[in-house]
């Protein structure tokens, strides 16, 4: 048998050594740029925001310390608001109490008015009947037999003027004492004092205000002061002519008399009346001087 055709033998190949692949450097130095500035940014940012919420923070916190204190400040205008509910309902019960009383005595007097027994007209002479001075008011100094007129009105404004001057000084304190003039040889002494607020006072202006006024007045002749006698003062261009002369026809002459001008005092009374005015006499004992108050009494004209 024949030998096979040699063979070519083929040894195996030999392995090749491994190939390293190394990165490719790429230059990002741009990119971290912009991630550091966009760090930065944010960072500001956050302070800001920091800031603000901080600032916020204070503002909340001051709002409800304003909240608080007018919380408080409402509560206590409150109770005082109750406080002057609670008296003016005391007022109106007081009020609906007399109101009651004054029909009640109406209601009396007219059934004594009914059950009266008829009354029988008496004629006889008539005499000048008095009535309240409530107005226009004259004021006269007699004295020594002498008349001369009080300018009352102007001392009166001398006064306003001395108040409205000096008002808050006189405030802080309970009684307070002066005087003004002379006008026209007359001098008014007068105290104010402080009032207590009415309930509807301390409800229209609080119960912070004041009230000032005077309580009495005193007013004294000077030793020169002008005065004249019955028949100077009744002649025509006389002080006591011009003073007539100058009051409207509804004012009432109320005269001051001390005891020794009574006899005056009746001639002037008598030509006051004859020219159409109302005429009151407040006598004087010796040595009191002429004065009033808002509570005094009025003067009765004939």
């Amino acid at each position: 048998e024949p030998e096979p055709p040699p063979t070519n033998v083929i040894a195996p190949s030999r392995p090749r050594p491994p190939t390293v692949l190394l990165p490719a450097i790429v230059d990002r130095s741009d990119e971290v740029t912009e991630i550091a500035d966009e760090l930065v940014r944010l960072e500001e940012q956050l302070l800001r925001r920091e800031t603000a919420l901080a600032a916020s923070r204070r503002r909340l916190e001051t709002a409800r310390s304003e909240t608080r204190r007018r919380r408080t400040f409402l509560e206590s205008r409150q109770q005082d608001v109750q406080v002057l509910l609670d008296k003016q309902a005391l007022a109106d019960g007081t009020v609906q109490t007399l109101t009651r009383q004054h029909q009640q005595a109406l209601l009396t007097l007219e059934e004594i008015t009914r059950r009266a027994d008829p009354v029988k007209p008496l004629t006889h002479r008539l005499t000048p009947v008095s009535k309240t001075v409530r107005g226009k008011e004259q004021h006269f100094h007699v004295a020594g037999g002498r008349v001369a007129s009080i300018p009352l009105k102007r001392l009166q404004q001398r006064v306003r003027d001395q108040l409205t001057k000096h008002a808050r000084f006189a405030s802080r304190f309970q009684k307070h004492e002066g005087r003004v003039g002379p006008v026209d040889g007359f001098l008014l002494d007068y105290t104010i004092q402080r009032r207590p607020l009415s309930v509807v006072d301390e409800l229209k202006y609080g119960r912070g205000m004041v009230r000032i006024g005077v309580t009495h007045w005193t007013i004294q002749p000077e030793e020169d002061v002008v005065s004249e006698t019955p028949e100077q003062a009744l002649a025509r261009g006389s002080r006591f002519h011009a003073a007539l002369k100058s009051c409207h026809s509804d004012t009432a002459l109320t005269f001051w008399v001390y005891p020794d001008s009574f006899a005056a005092f009746r001639r002037l009374q008598s030509a006051a009346q004859r020219a159409g005015f109302h005429v009151a006499g407040r006598p004087l004992p010796e040595g009191v001087q002429v004065s009033g108050s808002p509570d005094g009494s009025r003067s009765l004209a004939q």
